[in-house]
């Protein structure tokens, strides 16, 4: 479903359905998070109930609804501006949260003075997680709609699978099953999975089946010998998938299904422990969970996230990664490449052909999907963070400022993530090389730290915010998140408030930016391994993966300092030999 697929009409009709499903179940406001079922980050808007009340298609925002009056939208940072643009002020009023406050955290400091203690909140329980949910319990009376009652009855939303599950070869995983689930539990013990990244790595399967992802739509349960994956339809699991020694597919249709196999597999494997984690499943499987298998073992909640296991990733995947990047890398500097010669060739580029262009060679490089929407936005349109709707009517001029964001699947089915900004002609205006150049030493000051082992993601945070400060300038995201099987991935954190200790063997972004409202913005991402330091034992530091050059006329050589240029130069010479420079130091 596309933007232009729902209009003011259909926002209201949806927002006066939902009160009235409120009404006649004696509810006082009701909260409408961003997730699916599979508490998934990229969801079809098709899928997406916050979509249906607000026409907001960020990936991320909180809804509460009242029962009469306006719901409210609660957006980050990241999102102020795209929500300024799609949403409909006299349908839905905006919350504009501070980054130093989480949205979640906000809605619910807003809800103690719009709900009494005694009023009742609705929760989709199936839409949030159990440590969410546990906590509105705490404030307000609740009630939660666990059988997707909203989708039935109020929206009407529906996913349709279509592509098989296939596996994954050794050759990209680099780890057989069976060895994974001795790591993953112990004798007797039971691991209950939702994290559709985890299954996908747990099961050395994907998909594809949601967009921008590679993984497939399943829970699952991890036991020491063996994996049971519980899939709506077996008729999409491939034949070569079926045979993975350690996995035994099972179709459930629905949550009868799903609790009838838990049981009869908790008894049959003598199962003493079950392990959840509580941020991860939601609450509606938590109580699944707890029919099925509560009289027969003990769940016990788990406080470190399954993703873990994956976040650190072995040498076959880290070579496969980096490999998968050299690729990407090389559709990016040609993309970029192409525009500016085609620009300075006298041809009309647009925001929508070059996105198209982009996309085309990601897939001429043998990308299987793209791994999130190619950002590609001109001048004013950069500053809007998550920028996603390209236009053709939008056309470069001489000193247009580009800012590309992109990345991809291949085969593997590990995402690829990099953004570089660059400039359309040879004329800058003095604030875009002052604003650049700023971005990039916050970029170099991060990538060329060296840090203790089991330093916070927030110590690196510091350094790539440090020079811009001081110019008056941040930005209203973090630094960085990790990659791996989906483009943001638990385990690696860069953020202002981020405990997240870097561990040896993540991967992650780093991407300092500056926005301008109205003018453009600026965002440079390489993506890095944290790696041993070469020489000092108890230190770690950056290796980068992305090596694409920096644009030469935007780069303003009077306000680097003598070991920036250092990085740069060395960081350029790699990039010229992989040719993958621009002339910066040529």
């Amino acid at each position: 479903m596309s933007k232009t697929m729902i209009n003011k009409n259909q926002i209201a009709q949806n927002i006066q359905s939902l009160q009235l499903f409120m009404k006649e179940n004696i509810l006082h406001g009701m909260y409408i998070s961003s997730f699916d079922p599979w508490l998934n980050e990229y969801v079809p808007m098709e899928n997406c109930h916050r979509y249906y009340i607000t026409g907001f298609t960020g990936s991320v925002a909180e809804v509460f609804v009242p029962v009469s009056g306006r719901p409210r939208l609660y957006v980050d940072g990241r999102y102020h501006e795209q929500a300024d643009i799609e949403v409909n002020k006299e349908l839905v009023e905006v919350v504009k949260c501070e980054s130093s406050t989480s949205l979640i955290e906000k809605l619910k400091q807003d809800l103690l003075v719009l709900l009494s203690p005694e009023n009742v909140l609705g929760i989709e329980g199936d839409r949030c997680s159990l440590d969410l949910e546990t906590s509105f319990s705490n404030l307000f009376q609740i009630r939660t709609f666990d059988n997707g009652e909203l989708a039935k009855s109020t929206f009407h939303s529906k996913l349709t699978l279509s592509n098989k599950i296939e596996s994954v070869p050794l050759e990209f995983s680099g780890e057989k099953v069976c060895d994974k689930l001795m790591r993953f539990c112990e004798l007797n013990q039971g691991r209950f999975i939702t994290q559709l990244d985890t299954i996908a790595w747990l099961s050395n399967c994907r998909g594809y089946q949601l967009p921008y992802q590679s993984v497939y739509i399943a829970k699952a349960l991890a036991t020491k010998d063996q994996l049971y994956v519980f899939i709506d339809d077996l008729n999409l699991v491939s034949s070569i998938a079926k045979d993975i020694s350690g996995i035994t597919f099972i179709e459930c249709k629905n949550k009868k299904d799903l609790e009838l196999n838990l049981r009869d597999i908790v008894q049959k494997k003598s199962l003493t422990e079950l392990f959840f984690h509580a941020s991860s499943i939601s609450g509606s499987d938590y109580r699944c969970l707890k029919s099925a298998c509560g009289n027969f073992l003990d769940l016990k909640h788990e406080t470190r996230s399954n993703i873990m296991f994956h976040a650190i990733k072995n040498k076959t995947e880290i070579k496969v990664i980096r490999e998968n990047f050299k690729r990407a890398n090389d559709v990016i500097f040609k993309s970029i490449q192409e525009a500016k010669e085609r620009f300075s060739n006298g041809e009309k580029i647009t925001e929508k052909n070059l996105f198209d262009r982009v996309n085309e060679n990601y897939k001429s490089a043998g990308a299987l999907d793209l791994s999130f929407k190619t950002i590609v936005g001109f001048d004013a349109n950069g500053s809007i963070v998550h920028y996603g709707d390209p236009k053709e009517d939008v056309i470069a001029q001489d000193g247009t400022i580009v800012l590309l964001d992109s990345g991809c699947y291949f085969k593997g089915g590990y995402a690829t993530d990099t953004t570089r900004t660059f400039l359309l002609g040879q004329r800058p205006s003095d604030e875009q090389k002052i604003v650049y150049t700023l971005v990039l030493k916050g970029l170099i000051r991060a990538e060329s730290a060296v840090f203790p082992k089991g330093s916070p993601g927030c110590m690196i945070d510091a350094l790539a915010r440090s020079t811009m400060l001081k110019f008056g300038f941040d930005y209203a995201h973090g630094t960085g998140h990790g990659v791996g099987i989906n483009v943001h991935e638990g385990g690696f954190r860069v953020g202002k408030n981020s405990l997240v200790a870097l561990s040896i063997d993540t991967i992650g972004s780093l991407e300092p930016g500056i926005y301008i409202p109205g003018k453009f913005g600026v965002r440079l991402e390489n993506i890095v391994e944290v790696v041993q330091h070469p020489e000092y034992d108890q230190m770690l530091c950056f290796r980068p993966l992305t090596y694409i050059g920096y644009d030469p006329y935007l780069v303003d050589s009077k306000l680097l300092e003598r070991e920036e240029i250092k990085y740069l130069e060395n960081y350029e010479h790699i990039c010229l030999e992989l040719g993958t420079s621009f002339g910066l130091y040529n």
